[in-house]
């Protein structure tokens, strides 16, 4: 069966399931099948002309094909200059992910329960529009 890249509501309810991002109507879903089973997938939500925020969950691997799609709907098809990753500070898995991806830290809002921090990618920062995985 391999890897397929699917879209639409059964991906983004599962994304939504495992973040703090929520799906709707305005929200738009890329996720990863493998042998049938999501096995990542991105929530892409508040479309603001220039910026547009995302929920992203990996379960298991990945592959260049991925990659590139999670990053070209955002730069390529809506046409934005920043993507936006909200993620709390205790969450050193996504923390982690996320820096990997080359996004960097902008702002950080304080909390008692502990802060969220939020990480963005500028277009022309993305390392995966290109070369290997486009």
């Amino acid at each position: 069966m391999g890897w397929h890249i699917v879209q639409g509501d059964s991906v983004g309810v599962w994304v939504a399931e495992q973040t703090t991002g929520s799906y709707n109507c305005n929200s738009a879903a890329i996720g990863l099948e493998r042998e049938g089973q999501i096995v990542a997938g991105v929530i892409y939500e508040n479309f603001l002309n220039t910026t547009i925020n995302c929920h992203i969950v990996i379960d298991g691997k990945i592959n260049k094909k991925f990659i590139y799609a999670i990053f070209n709907y955002p730069f390529i098809v809506c046409n934005v200059e920043k993507i936006i990753v909200l993620v709390t500070e205790d969450n050193k898995k996504s923390i982690k992910l996320v820096k990997n991806m080359g996004f960097t830290e902008e702002a950080r809002i304080t909390r008692s329960n502990g802060d969220m921090i939020y990480f963005t990618l500028l277009r022309n920062n993305c390392k995966f529009l290109g070369g290997k995985y486009g």
